[in-house]
């Protein structure tokens, strides 16, 4: 049974009741109904057995720095020996407290530029929840993709496709001027 629970300082307990934020779920209400509020972030985390902290900056805390794809295998690990596991989002404009990355076992960061070494709410949990998806599906296939119908067409066809192509654009005045005909044809061609 996996439980969705929120630690948050700014939430009321009337936006995870909302008709307009179960909406805004997209599908995923179920998120939204199972979530849980806590006084702080100690109380959130207290059942769970490994903990991330998400962060952009160094805090100079001494724990293990892990990319996304690593966070998720090893969180991953953790689940398969029915482990409780979390992942810690800070605030929007501030990111998570230091008190806050203290209370985690390791910390994943992303990389970003390092010039603008920053990614909003929604990014970070999009990156960490794909991340944690791609762990779970390893090997496996993804739920639709292109068939091919026709195999792909002889040299020869193709080079008689550009040569129709080619005297239609001619004849209809595509080509002008005149003298850029052959570059304008190549590039064509090379699309």
């Amino acid at each position: 049974k996996t439980a969705y629970e929120i630690s948050t300082r700014d939430w009321s307990s009337d936006v995870c009741s909302s008709d307009l934020t179960i909406a805004a779920a997209a599908g995923a209400g179920f998120v939204i109904e199972k979530a849980s509020l806590f006084g702080s972030v100690r109380h959130a985390i207290a059942d769970l057995h490994y903990l991330y902290a998400t962060t952009a900056r160094e805090r100079g805390q001494g724990k293990p720095v892990h990319g996304p794809d690593e966070a998720a295998r090893r969180l991953s690990d953790h689940v398969k020996q029915d482990q409780k596991t979390g992942i810690l989002f800070g605030r929007e404009r501030t990111g998570l407290e230091n008190e806050d990355i203290a209370l985690a076992d390791a910390i994943c960061t992303f990389p970003v530029d390092p010039e603008f070494a920053s990614l909003n709410l929604s990014q970070a949990v999009l990156s960490m929840s794909y991340a944690w998806r791609s762990a779970q599906d390893e090997g496996q296939t993804l739920p639709f993709s292109h068939k091919t119908k026709w195999p792909p067409a002889s040299r020869e066809a193709l080079l008689n496709f550009f040569e129709y192509l080619d005297e239609k654009l001619d004849e209809r005045g595509f080509y002008r001027p005149a003298s850029k005909k052959p570059r304008m044809s190549m590039n064509l061609h090379n699309i």
